[in-house]
């Protein structure tokens, strides 16, 4: 089977956005839809690298896209 693409405590995209909602006083009640999508895409990424072998394409092909891309690299 193939590595699971997120490390093993967990920081990856998904769970971090999905502690945020958690944290944010208030946001969990409102934001328990995206909870739940980020759960579902987490899901998909795993089957996805399990059938595959690697991550999903758009998180494979993922680049910073800001304005200030060039001042981060």
């Amino acid at each position: 089977m193939a590595k699971r693409a997120s490390s093993p405590n967990d920081l990856d995209c998904w769970h971090l956005v999905m502690d945020v909602l958690q944290r944010v006083p208030g946001l969990a009640v409102k934001t328990a839809y995206l909870k739940q999508k980020l759960l579902d895409k987490l899901i998909e990424h795993d089957y996805y690298i399990h059938e595959h072998g690697v991550d999903l394409p758009e998180v494979r092909e993922w680049s910073w896209s800001s304005p200030d891309a060039d001042v981060l690299r």
